[in-house]
């Protein structure tokens, strides 16, 4: 690793100037909040690289551009033409063991500060109606029984969990879980818990993670030169549970050496069986850092972790800050064997289409993303286990409204004022049908045209955007939206089971409702609420999650949550109390929720 890092003068420097930079942020915590806020990460949608065009093979007439179509081409050059491949890289990571530490709160701020930019797709002349095609969904209130939704469990974790120690509280929690039964991990983001239920998600303990792994700022010696690697752990946490070698995978993101969204950082993976999850006994982990990748000096940050499972690898994808998607492949076998992994890698700016995208759930030998080259094109990136090389094709579709985000609670706080991250592909999963396998992607629209789009935009609110292509030849089967008319939604994440129903894990608000979580399945226009909230922040996360629940292959688990004033009716923890900010005009409070949900009859 430290090899990597040494190959020229300019990275010493660059890694000697970090060392520099993070001791004084150990020392004096405020003047690093102060510098991290100037540490804003590179936009990714500038364009350092040659400029080409596409144009001609999608049979568009070329017209004089202005400067918005200039803006527009300089996006679409920023990435490779379609179609396309290329090989993976390889890395080997050695494996480590847990102990026992003191815990570690990060001292560099909070997630909030640490704004990153979202891919904007450019928009072109529309294809198809800018309309709804499916009847609206509409909301129903929290309870355990639903005509088409049947709920197993409906946990609150408001007072198991909090968001605040020692150095402030953090947001937003993104909620992330698994289970294997009996046992459930759940976790949260930035202030690094862990909740885990022995009982099937009807009661939790706290979990900290922080004190089974190392997990304060790491340091190494270069050329007798003593050099910060990351800033200790911070913030988003992925979980996964994988049946075939009966193993909770988590995985846990560390902060840049400037305490944000800049400097080197590391992702760490971990694995334990559930009774080793359960009784609290010792993990396997490997770190993987910046250099891992050989991420370059001026964009060497990763953020925005997500992972999925497919028959014989574990798929893990980050956004390398700035740049674009980097999609990694390990071995099931190497986990399970605690031994060192052998990992096959993308290069990030090669998916910069798909920068902030999440990966396909539920899948076999092959690994899928997406994103947007504009709001009629999509790119469709695969990695097949039996192969060295991941590919890229081209997808026509229904245009889709891309203006801003934007939906108001009753005090007026608009939920969705967050730009992160944006319209990117968060959910998606493989779905077996009796006509073969199929792929869906899913993205949060707006509720209007941007600037210069051609076109009308004819949904009331923000909404979900749905794509369904064959999985063999990318054909387009269907494009669907859950829109309703006075609520918005946004945040989705799929899954599918083998009788072929497709869950949903969303976030929804306005209409006279504070923005929350919902689940439910696609085709009951119906979701349903796992907590009611009475406020609303600016800022209402940036992904929410759904699973397969096992060891059955019909029920779902799900994780996500609701804001609620920090009153005595309400019960919110002391320790878990923010003050009034961030469009709540009182303190407040989140909650939490891990539910269990199946298909109704």
């Amino acid at each position: 690793m430290l090899a990597s890092l040494t190959r020229t003068p300019r990275a010493i420097l660059i890694l000697v100037l970090a060392a520099l930079f993070g001791v004084a942020a150990s020392t004096a915590v405020a003047d690093a909040k102060s510098k991290a806020k100037h540490h804003r990460p590179p936009n990714i949608n500038k364009c350092r690289k040659k400029k080409h065009s596409d144009r001609k093979e999608r049979g568009e007439r070329r017209e004089k551009p202005g400067k918005k179509e200039r803006e527009d081409d300089k996006r679409e050059s920023c990435i490779p033409p379609s179609p396309g491949s290329k090989h993976l890289r390889r890395k080997k990571v050695k494996p480590h063991k847990s102990g026992k530490f003191l815990p570690f709160t990060s001292p560099n701020g909070e997630e909030r500060a640490n704004d990153d930019f979202s891919w904007r797709p450019p928009g072109k002349r529309p294809r198809g109606k800018l309309a709804p095609t499916e009847g609206p969904y509409s909301i129903a209130g929290p309870g355990l029984h639903a005509s088409s939704t049947i709920f197993g469990v409906n946990t609150s974790l408001q007072n198991t969990v909090d968001f605040c120690r020692a150095g402030g509280c953090s947001l937003p929690p993104d909620m992330s879980g698994a289970d294997s039964g009996r046992t459930v991990l759940a976790t949260g983001n930035w202030k690094s818990f862990g909740a885990v239920s022995r009982d099937g998600g009807a009661t939790f303990n706290i979990l900290d993670p922080t004190t089974i792994f190392p997990s304060g700022p790491a340091f190494g010696t270069v050329n007798g030169m003593r050099v910060q690697l990351d800033g200790g752990m911070c913030c988003d946490q992925v979980v996964q549970y994988v049946p075939q070698i009966n193993r909770f995978i988590w995985l846990m993101q560390f902060s840049g050496t400037c305490g944000g969204l800049c400097g080197t950082n590391k992702l760490r993976i971990a694995s334990a069986t559930p009774a080793v999850v359960a009784s609290g006994g010792s993990w396997t982990y490997w770190d993987l850092t910046s250099a891992t990748f050989r991420l370059p000096n001026s964009t060497p940050t990763m953020d925005y972790p997500d992972l999925a499972v497919g028959t014989n690898s574990l798929y893990v994808s980050v956004d390398n800050v700035g740049a674009g998607l980097l999609v990694m492949r390990i071995p099931l076998s190497q986990i399970a064997a605690s031994s060192s992994i052998n990992i096959g890698y993308t290069t990030p700016s090669d998916s910069a289409s798909a920068y902030g995208g999440h990966l396909t759930q539920n899948v076999g030998d092959t690994a899928y993303w997406a994103g947007h080259i504009n709001t009629r094109t999509m790119r469709i990136f695969s990695m097949t286990d039996s192969e060295g090389v991941y590919r890229w094709r081209d997808v026509g579709i229904n245009s889709w409204c891309n203006g801003n985000r934007s939906s108001s609670v009753p005090a007026g706080t608009d939920w969705l004022a967050f730009g992160f991250p944006g319209n990117a592909v968060l959910g998606s999963t493989l779905r077996s049908s009796q006509s073969g396998n199929e792929l869906w992607f899913a993205w949060g629209a707006g509720h209007a045209m941007a600037t210069r789009t051609p076109g009308t935009c004819a949904f009331p609110q923000s909404h979900i955007q749905i794509e369904v292509l064959r999985a063999s030849d990318y054909t387009p089967i269907s494009q669907m939206q859950v829109w309703n008319r006075s609520l918005a939604f946004a945040y989705p994440s799929l899954a599918s089971n083998p009788n072929g129903d497709v869950a949903m894990s969303l976030g929804y608000g306005g209409g006279g409702n504070h923005a929350a979580h919902a689940v439910g399945f696609w085709g009951d226009f119906l979701v349903y609420t796992t907590a009611a909230g009475d406020t609303s922040l600016n800022r209402f996360g940036d992904y929410v999650t759904v699973r397969r629940s096992w060891p059955g292959t019909n029920s779902f688990s799900a994780e996500g949550y609701s804001t609620r004033i920090a009153n005595a009716s309400n019960n919110c923890p002391g320790n878990g109390t923010f003050a009034a900010a961030f469009g709540s005009s009182q303190n407040f409070c989140f909650d939490p929720h891990y539910v269990t949900f199946r298909h109704g009859p």
